[in-house]
């Protein structure tokens, strides 16, 4: 019966007079079970006979019930009253399953509202505590109910002034007072409610300026979880004083990590951070934690104003053990058009190094880059040869953007049209197609993968022969010009059908010739 959406009402009248009276835990367990699938409302004596449930001994019982409660969408207001006089339970279990009951409904009478918080002034503590959870993440609380929180946050008991700071946490409409109140407790003796009245605070952008510096003062709090919310919490702030962001760069050589990292976090993007600054970011190249690492590198990306020292630690970070470092490393120095001649000579360095991820990482730094110097040029050629395909995919797409590759190495790139590696062979084909002219003399060895590449590549885009008065490939709107010391204008493409499309044919490979424009 558990599992049925729907169970005839006589059924259920029945269980509820065993759930009055039941001696098994189990039984108990199954009826409330059976209760909870239930899409329609339940009847008052029902609801009141399983809100008695929260005071079972049984903790599986009075979860399920809480459970079944919860699944209610509009309990009525007796029933609610109900749950709620169970807050000042002298039981702290019961307590707990009248909070999570409570919590479960959107809405509660402004009636059970003020009942809740008249709690609040109770002489016990867990019940002054249990009235402020059950408040908490209320959007609909009167002026009165916020007043009696804001007063707790003055109690002599860290537990329940860090229950009344969770309650206000996050409201838009506190008034100047209350943001007053969270204020002190910026110096509160525990660390929680510290933390708790910061995290109070994030997100405002009415803040006093005491108040902030309240919060600034926090950078130096001794509990970590502190530091690091004051950071969170500062963080985005557009009017941050210089001596502020200076104490967060302190925070950098926090014993810390996360503190660390929040730090960091924190001052990435900002255009107006002083050299001061940047140094201290620059010595987190060296952090001994991989994130860290990764957020000084994104820290300094795509700041035009980077001495060559600081470019020259990026780049260490391309023989990063973590792969996610290497990674910021090569976005950050990818496409930057002034980078020392020591760094590139570094680049050319790390592409013999013996691991492949730094030989793949070093490549991709350079992709786009018009300007490499023949060194780095005989670099990368030599990697297509790599033993790691994705070391040779790399070395090839770096080359993709040039349109006048020197014959040796588009003899290197034709060699990889038979790659084992489809992402190489792709790429291969991708640069040759891209080439202001192929001389067929040099690739002649390689017309039967060549052919077949075009063959395949003629279905995914425009692409076509030309051999009248000159050879050409057509592609797209573009062409390649096919140029050949050994044959006529009109017999290169000749050698280019004899030597592939022939081969393939032989091969078995039934598909039809790329289309030929002009004279044979």
């Amino acid at each position: 019966l558990s599992r049925r959406i729907t169970v005839p009402s006589r059924v259920i009248d029945v269980a509820c007079l065993w759930l009055s009276d039941c001696i098994s835990s189990r039984l108990c367990i199954a009826i409330l079970r059976i209760l909870t699938h239930q899409q329609r409302g339940l009847a008052d004596t029902v609801l009141q006979g399983i809100t008695a449930r929260l005071e079972d001994k049984d903790k599986d019982i009075r979860l399920v019930a809480i459970e079944v409660l919860q699944g209610q969408a509009d309990l009525p207001e007796k029933v609610l009253e109900g749950i709620a006089a169970r807050l000042e339970h002298k039981d702290w279990h019961v307590r707990q399953a009248a909070i999570k009951a409570l919590q479960g409904q959107a809405d509660l009478p402004e009636k059970v509202l003020k009942g809740i918080a008249a709690w609040l002034e109770d002489e016990d503590r867990d019940v002054r505590w249990a009235a402020m959870e059950a408040l908490r993440g209320r959007a609909d609380l009167p002026e009165k109910v916020l007043e009696g929180i804001t007063v707790r946050l003055e109690d002599e008991y860290g537990h329940v002034r860090h229950a009344a700071m969770l309650a206000l946490r996050g409201r838009a409409d506190l008034p100047e007072k209350v943001l007053e109140g969270i204020a002190v407790r910026l110096e509160d003796k525990h660390w929680v409610v510290r933390q708790a009245a910061i995290e109070a605070l994030e997100g405002r952008a009415d803040l006093p300026e005491k108040v902030l510096e309240g919060i600034a003062a926090r950078l130096e709090d001794k509990d970590g979880h502190v530091r690091r919310a004051a950071i969170f919490t500062l963080q985005g702030r557009a009017d941050l004083p210089e001596k502020v962001l200076e104490g967060m760069a302190a925070r950098l050589e926090d014993e810390d990590r996360d503190v660390r990292h929040a730090a960091m976090l924190a001052l990435r993007g900002r255009a107006d951070l002083p050299e001061k600054v940047l140094e201290g970011i620059a010595a987190r190249l060296e952090d001994e934690d991989q994130d860290v690492r990764q957020a000084a590198i994104e820290a300094l990306q795509g700041r035009a104003d980077l001495p060559e020292k600081l470019l020259e630690g990026i780049a260490v970070r391309l023989e990063d053990k973590h792969w996610v470092v290497q990674q910021a490393a090569i976005d950050a120095l990818r496409g930057r058009a002034d980078l020392p001649e020591k760094v590139l000579e570094g680049m050319a360095a790390r592409l013999e190094h013996e691991d492949g991820d730094v030989r793949r990482a070093a490549i991709e730094t350079l992709i786009s880059r018009a300007d490499l110097p023949e060194k780095l040029l005989e670099g990368i050629a030599a990697r297509l040869e790599d033993e790691d395909g994705d070391v040779r995919r790399a070395a090839i797409e770096t080359l993709i953007s040039r349109a006048d590759l020197p014959e040796k190495l588009l003899e290197g790139i034709a060699v990889r049209l038979e790659d084992e590696d489809g992402h190489v062979r792709q790429a291969a084909i991708e640069t040759l197609i891209s080439q202001a002219a192929l001389p067929l003399d040099d690739l002649s060895s390689y017309a039967k993968p060549l052919y077949k590449a075009l063959l395949q590549k003629s279905f995914e885009q425009h692409l076509y022969w030309y051999d009248s008065g000159n050879s050409f490939i057509g592609v797209s709107l573009g062409h390649i010009s096919l140029s050949s010391r050994q044959y006529h204008e009109k017999g290169v493409v000749n050698l280019l059908v004899e030597k592939g499309a022939i081969a393939v044919a032989k091969d078995g490979i039934q598909q039809p010739p790329v289309h030929l424009v002009g004279e044979n």
